[in-house]
């Protein structure tokens, strides 16, 4: 058996001729019944294969390269370094309270929040986390605004958990028990390569996109692997979902409600964003929260992300997994809950629909859908000023449980 890794480069090179890959090339957009312009896609946009580093799964990786010639593992991308692991010290988006009195108010709203929480069981996989969401100046017209967040949903064609947990959730949006005015996907759609988002899964992403006025999504790490993020962001496009990456500024549903996206740390290129609404409600989506640093502009109200899965287990801190796993540099100090990050800035980690290490569900930190509810601080929190004041590491971890 060791002597068949021998063997990979050769097969690769029968298989990656013309014909296979004009004809994988079709098959990408071929199942997008849409009008939509098809996606110019060149052979320079696909990975070449390499050869594996090592013995393991010999088996799947042949199986794979007989039936997807195109597609590449996640540990064959080049290795990308985030700042910290590379040694330099980069400066957080969050900042220090200034005063005992900024500490108290950024820590009542965090209690109002764990207060005021709850959880309601979807399925012996996941569950829906809901939270009323005190946010500071709150627009009126945003008062009782009903906001979904996913994260971390990791489709697989070989595995079909998450996609049925998305298939619960449409159905539970279709029997009107749940009631969004948008909806927003913080990145890892797939789980290794494209044809993880299967027409199957395609039509549960539309189905959902169907029940929400507005549904937006930026990408993840894991979107990056195989070098077809363009064809993901294609097909989700083409099956309702609005894609905000770096540079954009997308106005929610007519109100003065605008989310900035930015690109994923490891494998994408997050650009600092600008706000250019400050004095509106404004919202920042990415994966993950590494990408904030101190050269974003500190007017964000709501920072939404996710991609640590909140370290899946309840015996290991979040924070020493991603080290471990060099996903992550932790520089915000924040791998779940809630936090204020900044006087103004309050984040929220989702813990993800995935779990790819810790399956048994005494382990496992529990998974679901998020609904955040927003409300005016200033009417939540009668002791709360409603100034924007300056954030202390707070975790909420525990929810209560609701029939």
């Amino acid at each position: 058996m060791r002597k068949v890794p021998v063997l990979l480069p050769y097969m690769e090179t029968l298989l990656l001729n013309d014909a296979t890959f004009e004809e994988r090339q079709q098959s990408l957009i071929e199942d997008v019944p849409r009008k939509n312009p098809p996606l110019e896609v060149s052979p320079t946009d696909f990975v070449e294969l390499k050869s594996p580093s090592d013995d393991s799964g010999i088996m799947y990786r042949l199986k794979k390269m007989i039936n997807k010639p195109w597609s590449a593992d996640p540990e064959d991308l080049p290795e990308i370094r985030t700042p910290v692991m590379s040694g330099n010290s980069p400066e957080p988006f969050r900042t220090l309270p200034q005063s005992n009195k900024d500490r108290e108010l950024r820590n009542s709203i965090i209690r109002y929040i764990k207060k005021n929480r709850e959880i309601s069981k979807l399925s012996d996989w996941s569950y829906i986390f809901s939270n009323r969401v005190p946010i500071q100046n709150l627009p009126a017209e945003l008062e009782g605004f009903r906001l979904g967040h996913l994260a971390d949903v990791h489709v697989s064609s070989k595995d079909g958990r998450t996609l049925r947990e998305l298939e619960n959730f449409a159905d539970l949006l279709l029997r009107g028990e749940i009631k969004l005015d948008a909806l927003v996907l913080a990145g890892d759609i797939i789980k290794h390569h494209p044809d993880d988002l299967s027409p199957r899964a395609l039509n549960a992403f539309e189905r959902i996109a169907e029940m929400v006025p507005e549904a937006y999504f930026v990408l993840g790490n894991h979107d990056y692997y195989a070098s077809q993020s363009d064809t993901i962001i294609h097909r989700m496009k083409c099956y309702g979902w609005n894609y905000v990456g770096n540079d954009c500024s997308i106005q929610v549903a007519g109100k003065r409600f605008n989310i900035y996206g930015m690109d994923d740390a490891i494998h994408g290129s997050p650009v600092a964003q600008k706000v250019i609404t400050p004095d509106e409600f404004n919202l920042l989506l990415l994966h993950n929260l590494d990408a904030a640093r101190s050269n974003c502009d500190d007017l964000f109200d709501f920072v939404l992300s996710g991609h640590t899965h909140w370290g899946e287990s309840r015996l290991i801190s979040g924070e020493i997994l991603m080290k471990w796993w060099d996903h992550g540099d932790n520089v915000n100090l924040q791998t779940r809950g809630w936090k204020m990050l900044t006087n103004r800035a309050l984040s929220y980690v989702h813990p993800g629909l995935e779990r790819h290490y810790v399956k048994s569900s005494y382990l496992r930190i529990p998974a679901g859908f998020a609904v955040h509810t927003l409300v005016d601080a200033a009417n939540a929190i009668p002791s709360h000023s409603g100034l924007y004041r300056k954030p202390e590491h707070y975790y909420t971890n525990d929810y209560k449980l609701v029939s």
